[in-house]
């Protein structure tokens, strides 16, 4: 069932729109409602612009992962190259670019933004499943270990979607989203038939429900609720972090997610971190120097 969430914000970029939750005390600001014109943050945000988003770019295509993206579509051959959860970086790198875009227009970095939106769509199944980790040789092993996290990547992907549509005003990424995320909403589930599942990484709850902020698709807010609720309850195999505790104790789960007024995804503070950030110690290759904040 989809719903018009049309409201105050519709035609504007917006990080996170509560224009249209009952239960929201927040409300959203325009993105191109704000000029920073100070001597700390505009020569901060200038740098993340002209070098920090392109250097990431590069840094997507010579560690491979754009390529896994590539050898997932067939367009190339080889191996996965780098760790499972690889796609998150460029999802994240998108949400970044994206709302960088939403600042003014930069066609070098739409260039970059296109191309990778191009390899993403293509290396999607034709049943709406997108992971790179997981295609070939790894197929069957989809939705079998949650602590590979292939919600948690799925998430990125519905916030690097939101963010690119609002920020731009194209479906190109928001359709290969909406696939995924019907895909898991039709695979996950409290109704029969479906599996009884969660992550071990949340992230999928929050971006189901800006989805369903955009879609208007009623399912992908029922998925949320579903994660929310159904998390503390055991259904992971081994204790990970705080993913079998339970989300609240005084209202429900779900309640107490309805009520929140949410928060945008991370990368532009990591963004920031990377710029600064100077590890004590060398770093394992996987994680240098992109992932000061890619596993949060």
């Amino acid at each position: 069932m989809r719903e018009d969430l049309r409201g105050p914000t519709q035609g504007h970029a917006v990080a996170v729109d509560t224009a249209c939750s009952p239960h929201g005390h927040l409300r959203p600001l325009p993105l191109d409602a704000v000029n920073l014109a100070d001597d700390f943050w505009e020569p901060r945000r200038r740098i993340n612009r002209e070098v920090a988003l392109p250097s990431q770019y590069r840094h997507l295509e010579d560690t491979g992962r754009l390529d896994n993206f590539r050898r997932a579509s067939g367009k190339i051959g080889g191996e996965y190259q780098g760790i499972y959860f690889n796609d998150s970086d460029v999802y994240k790198w998108l949400e970044a670019a994206a709302w960088t875009l939403a600042e003014g227009p930069d066609p070098d970095l739409e260039r970059m933004v296109d191309a990778a939106i191009t390899e993403v769509a293509d290396a999607q199944r034709p049943d709406g499943y997108l992971n790179t980790y997981f295609t070939f040789e790894k197929a069957t092993q989809r939705w079998t270990n949650f602590d590979l996290h292939e919600m948690y990547y799925a998430g990125h992907l519905f916030q690097a979607a939101v963010a690119h549509f609002r920020a731009t005003g194209s479906k190109r990424l928001l359709d290969v989203a909406t696939r995924f995320a019907d895909h898991i909403c039709d695979t996950f589930g409290p109704e029969e038939g479906k599996r009884q599942a969660v992550d071990g990484h949340e992230e999928v709850e929050m971006a189901l429900v800006e989805l369903f902020r955009v879609t208007g698709e009623r399912r992908h807010l029922e998925g949320a609720r579903y994660f929310v609720d159904a998390r503390g309850h055991g259904m992971l195999g081994r204790l990970t972090g705080n993913t079998n505790r339970p989300t609240a104790r005084t209202t429900s789960p779900s309640e107490t997610r309805a009520r929140s007024s949410g928060t945008p995804s991370a990368p532009s503070i990591c963004t920031l971190a990377r710029l600064t950030y100077t590890p004590k110690r060398e770093s394992p290759p996987s994680y240098r120097p992109w992932n000061a904040c890619g596993r949060t």
